[in-house]
Order: structure tokens, then C-alpha cells, then sequence
């Protein structure tokens, strides 16, 4: 009996080992509401430092979008628009090169999602700063 269980929790701990994450486009998308709202210009100048401050280059703006270029080590390439309010903004993905996008699933590799995560932590410090 002590076997059974023996050999079931070492399948079952090799099977968990051996799942990789499922990292998706859409997991950094929810809007982010900051504490209050600042003002338009204020967002978006947030947007254009914390973009600075992560080497993503401003390729586009209008009213309420901007679009952000990010060429990691000249290797990967991103590009989202981050879309903002007076008291809100989100990043929306909109093409990748050599970060394994997979549009049947939007799945994408873990840089992408940290590299939106980071920049998105910087949107709000600058914002509300």
C-alpha cells in the first residue's frame, strides 16, 4: 500500500514539475485605475517617462492612446497601445517579434509579461507622483 501511494505522489509531483505556466497577452490587459484621478496630460506624460525609464520608444500618439515600442537587446520586439483616461490606463498587446506569440492561444513568452508588468508599475508611480 505504502508503494501506491509512494509511486502516485511521485507521478503526481513530476507531472506538476513538469507543467510550464501559460503566459497570455491578455494577463497584463485589465485596466489600472489610479487612486485619483490627475488629469489627462499628467497620464500621458507618465506614459512617455516610465516608457523612457524601460527603453520603449513612443512610436504614435492621439487623444487617450499611445503606442510603445520596446527592441529588447535588438533581439525582441513588442508593440502595445496603452490607452488612458484621467484616472485610468491599460495596455493592450498589438504585435511581438521573437517573444514565441501564439495567436491561436495569445500565448507569449514570461518577458512579455513582465516587461508590461514593470512598465505599467512605472505608468502608476509617475502618474501619481
Amino acid at each position: 500500500m505504502n508503494k501506491i501511494v509512494s509511486v502516485g505522489f511521485l507521478l503526481a509531483f513530476t507531472g506538476c514539475s513538469l507543467m510550464k505556466p501559460k503566459y497570455t497577452v491578455d494577463m497584463e490587459s485589465e485596466p489600472v485605475a489610479l487612486y485619483r484621478p490627475v488629469g489627462m496630460e499628467k497620464v500621458k506624460a507618465a506614459i512617455a517617462k516610465a516608457a523612457s525609464g524601460r527603453d520603449w520608444v513612443v512610436i504614435g500618439e492621439e487623444v487617450g492612446l499611445t503606442r510603445l515600442l520596446l527592441d529588447a537587446r535588438r533581439k525582441h520586439e513588442v508593440v502595445v497601445d496603452v490607452s488612458y483616461t484621467a484616472d485610468s490606463f491599460s495596455v493592450k498587446y498589438v504585435s511581438s517579434k521573437n517573444v514565441n506569440y501564439d495567436p491561436a492561444t495569445k500565448g507569449i513568452h514570461k518577458k512579455y509579461v513582465q516587461w508590461v508588468r514593470n512598465l505599467k508599475k512605472d505608468i502608476r508611480r509617475a502618474a501619481l507622483n
